[in-house]
């Protein structure tokens, strides 16, 4: 994965906070404070666990595409019932048509599950050979 600024101005962040039970997926242009933000009025502890950062401008589409995918799961206001590793694989089709974009994991175990994404879905546009 690909180091870039967290607080980038070039680009905005589509991520994917869990509280333990429901996963709210939202944008934001820095992360960590909009987690900080959050967590004030969620009585769970909040854990970013994967962003795509996108070229200014296109973050806004993506979270609307995102959340209307997942709109019959939705649960209050914008915490979904959903499992992160499903938004993740949706996060992952949709970044992979926007030229630019790019992934950050919160911790390790992140990083191999959103790795993984990206080669799974690199070699299925490429044509080759993925189980299924």
């Amino acid at each position: 994965m690909e180091s870039i600024n967290m607080t980038s101005s070039n680009y905005e962040f589509v991520y994917c906070i869990y509280d333990g039970t429901a996963v709210k997926i939202g944008k934001a242009r820095d992360v960590k404070s909009r987690v900080k933000m959050l967590q004030t009025g969620n009585p769970n502890r909040l854990v970013p666990l994967f962003a795509a950062a996108f070229p200014c401008g296109m973050a806004g589409s993506v979270e609307r595409s995102m959340l209307e995918c997942f709109e019959d799961r939705k649960m209050v206001g914008e915490w979904l019932n959903v499992s992160p590793e499903l938004v993740l694989k949706k996060l992952m089709v949709t970044a992979f048509s926007v030229i630019g974009t790019r992934f950050i994991a919160y911790s390790d175990e992140w990083a191999k599950r959103v790795d993984s994404a990206i080669l799974y879905e690199k070699r299925a546009r490429s044509g080759s050979a993925v189980d299924r």
